[in-house]
């Protein structure tokens, strides 16, 4: 995971794998290892992988600063959002336009939304599947990769 992550600005991030159903976990940089909130998501992640089907993988990761403050003054973190798309063994990674069209899209009429306050859209990086992704177990091991 941490090809994934090591980019992305900030040490919290949500992971969101396009399966059917749609799949998230949680992810905490530390030190130099990614710890894993639901293993099982990276069980998904590797199955994509290492198959022939083609899935969206989404990485929010909420920064430092402050998007905006809630009427009820709490504050919203800015997040930043970056994706791929997964197919063959391969991450393509996609520009800032089109992750807004993939994902600033209404699921029943398919009409563009307006962006999401407080996100910034952001092209992704170069992705190699990490090494070793399709000998982990099942369960995702329960650790970093």
């Amino acid at each position: 995971m941490v090809p994934l992550v090591a980019p992305a600005p900030g040490d919290l991030h949500v992971l969101t794998v396009g399966t059917r159903p749609r799949v998230r976990t949680v992810l905490r940089c530390v030190g130099r290892g990614v710890v894993v909130e639901d293993p099982a998501v990276i069980t998904d992640l590797r199955r994509a992988v290492c198959g022939q089907e083609r899935v969206g993988v989404l990485l929010r990761t909420f920064t430092g600063a402050t998007a905006h403050v809630r009427p009820d003054g709490r504050p919203v973190p800015r997040r930043h959002l970056c994706g791929w798309w997964v197919h063959a063994g391969r991450f393509h990674p996609l520009g800032r336009a089109e992750l807004v069209r993939s994902v600033c899209v209404d699921a029943r009429t398919g009409r563009l939304l307006a962006p999401e306050h407080g996100v910034e859209y952001a092209d992704a990086w170069p992705v190699r599947a990490p090494v070793g992704i399709d000998h982990l177990p099942p369960d995702g091991g329960g650790r970093g990769c």
